[in-house]
């Protein structure tokens, strides 16, 4: 068993962002904004996935097909009430160094984890070096089609070009009614945080939350396009493109074959190496190097065994034991319906 880490940056070729639930904006610890280590691990955790299934494909192996399967290797879920059970009798988690007959079969479980199953892959959050890399980037608003090209009238027939005209006056009408509204619900809400009287704060609250239902009446008047199309969209906050990212990675008390494992769930994910929202923007794209040591038990020291790297031209690794590890896990012999 080795415990090997890989210290060094993610580099962002794009804006990268992020949805944090009961969090606006960018993360962020003492001041420095981060790529979240639950943004890493998914991506990698579901490259893992892809590989498997790929390599699957290639060798016409059918076990790995099930619902099951795709579920506890990308997310740790059991869907198996039966094992799910059976696995919340055990009072406490299983440490990395139990449950050997498990991740011998099974080391995409081994390295992620599932529920009272430790995972043996740390992957941390990515951390900028400055307080002022981040930004807003303004979205814009989203136009009308018709508008931007009006030629599109011509491939309408004159029942659609009448449905959109009927759909634009009530999109237009209700607009207007909810932008009125929200002023009023607005200003009702500003001065129940002036007010300090407890029992007319709770009252102007009240008032405020009823123009809820309001809005939505206004909204569902029309038969269709609830949602107006000319809309602003929400700016959004960034980590700017061309930042490098300190980051760390561990693999505690593993296989061969789990580091093997490991190194090609990176490099499944270098066919398109993307990490967070906006995808459809480019957003996130990146390059990454770290450079790998491994711990030495004699001299309770690290030492250097290679590195891995993700650039333009693809998924790039140096060293012995990086590679002889990957040439351990195709050798190998698994079963990842084995989850318990």
């Amino acid at each position: 068993m080795k415990t090997l880490h890989f210290t060094g940056t993610i580099t962002t070729l794009e804006p990268f962002t992020v949805s944090i639930a009961k969090q606006g904006g960018i993360p962020k610890f003492n001041g420095l904004a981060y790529l979240p280590s639950s943004t890493i691990n998914g991506a990698i955790r579901h490259a893992c996935l892809d590989y498997l299934i790929s390599q699957a494909n290639n060798n016409d192996v059918n076990y790995l097909h099930t619902l099951e399967t795709y579920y506890s290797t990308s997310q740790g879920y059991i869907l198996n009430n039966e094992i799910k059970e059976a696995i919340d009798k055990a009072k406490t988690s299983t440490p990395i160094d139990k449950d050997d007959d498990i991740r011998a079969v099974n080391p995409a479980l081994s390295l992620f984890g599932r529920w009272k199953l430790d995972g043996k892959f740390g992957i941390g959050n990515a951390y900028t070096s400055h307080e002022n890399q981040c930004r807003k980037v303004e979205q814009g608003f989203r136009s009308q089609i018709f508008e931007r090209n009006p030629q599109l009238f011509t491939s309408l027939p004159t029942s659609e070009a009448e449905r959109y005209y009927k759909l634009i006056e009530n999109q237009s009408s209700a607009a207007s009614k909810v932008g009125e509204l929200k002023k009023k619900q607005t200003a009702l809400l500003k001065e129940a945080r002036k007010t300090a009287d407890e029992e007319g704060k709770a009252v102007l609250y009240q008032q405020a939350n009823a123009i809820d239902a309001e809005i939505k009446l206004a909204k569902d008047a029309s038969d269709e396009g609830k949602e107006t199309i000319l809309r602003p969209i929400d700016d959004v906050e960034v980590i700017e493109a061309g930042v490098a990212l300190s980051h760390r990675m561990a693999l505690r008390q593993v296989t061969d074959e789990e580091i093997g494992l490991a190194l090609l769930s990176w490099a499944q994910f270098s066919l398109n190496p993307q990490l967070g929202g906006k995808a459809r923007h480019n957003f996130g794209a990146i390059h990454a190097h770290w450079d790998v040591s491994v711990s030495n038990e004699d001299t309770f020291g690290r030492d250097p065994v290679g590195s891995v790297t993700i650039d333009d031209n693809g998924f790039h690794i140096e060293g012995d034991m990086l590679t002889s590890a990957i040439r351990a896990f195709k050798a190998g012999e698994f079963n990842y319906s084995r989850i318990a």
